[in-house]
């Protein structure tokens, strides 16, 4: 979910049909009528796990969206009530489970490890000879 903001990579875009388009927006139209309002903006993004609502609502690019609408289509329907019941219990999950925070210290880890390795002198190969 929100574990790709704020990193420097270009998310590819949507080339959908115009059935699907109209679907997505239709989608995105009611996830955003659920969003809290204590919620003054959409960029959720920047914000640290523990302060996103007791719903785990933030704000979602157009793929997850999709994701989660294609979840639940059958037979080339969508079942919008379904994927943004799936979408919302999950959300849920992430916020009540610490997601975000496992993510965060995943990445938070990651990156003091690379930044020790970038200045840790160079060992000489011929030292282990």
């Amino acid at each position: 979910m929100n574990h790709l903001c704020n990193l420097d990579i270009k998310l590819p875009s949507l080339s959908l049909s115009k059935d699907d388009s109209i679907a997505l927006e239709k989608f995105r139209n009611a996830y955003n009528a659920k969003r809290p309002p204590e919620i003054i903006t959409e960029d959720v993004a920047v914000w640290c796990p523990d302060e996103l609502p007791s719903c785990g609502w933030r704000a979602l690019d157009d793929i997850t969206l999709y994701r989660f609408l294609c979840a639940d289509r059958r037979n080339d329907k969508f079942n919008h009530d379904a994927s943004l019941e799936r979408l919302l219990k999950t959300l849920l999950f992430r916020k009540e489970h610490g997601v975000d925070d496992i993510l965060r210290a995943i990445i938070t880890t990651k990156t003091i490890v690379e930044e020790e390795n970038m200045n840790s002198p160079k060992k000489d190969n011929d030292d282990n000879r």
